[in-house]
């Protein structure tokens, strides 16, 4: 029985994980998107947001702005090699190999609508 529980527990955790990973790549597609139509404006989404009754995460990123913290003015951070990562590239590298693991489906069905809408732009099956 508590092999059971640390299974349900560890199962659990991992489908966490995988839908974290996964609304984090749609921020950074959304972020995308938005520098590609050189709409930077946060005004907008704040009204989005509001109106949006879901609960959504939101990236490190935006918190930090929305805390008024900006990395760009901390010295101590301005040359961490974090800051010259390519989120985007990773996420969708890590996200298309895991397509291919074996319990890649069993994990997709914890998905909402709109979370396996991201997955989708990977182009990968099961999604």
């Amino acid at each position: 029985k508590q092999w059971y529980q640390r299974r349900v527990a560890i199962t659990a955790g991992t489908v966490k994980i995988f839908k974290i990973l996964v609304q984090e790549f749609g921020n950074v597609l959304e972020e995308l998107e938005a520098e590609r139509n050189g709409d930077i404006s946060d005004e907008d989404d704040d009204e989005e947001e509001e109106e949006d009754v879901e609960t959504q995460f939101v990236s490190i990123a935006q918190l930090a702005h929305m805390l008024g913290d900006d990395d760009d003015e901390d010295e101590d951070t301005k040359d961490d090699p974090l800051n010259e990562v390519d989120l985007h590239s990773h996420l969708q590298q890590f996200l298309t190999q895991l397509s291919t693991h074996n319990t890649y489906n069993q994990l997709c069905l914890a998905l909402t609508e709109n979370e396996r809408t991201v997955l989708s732009s990977l182009q990968v099956s099961g999604s």
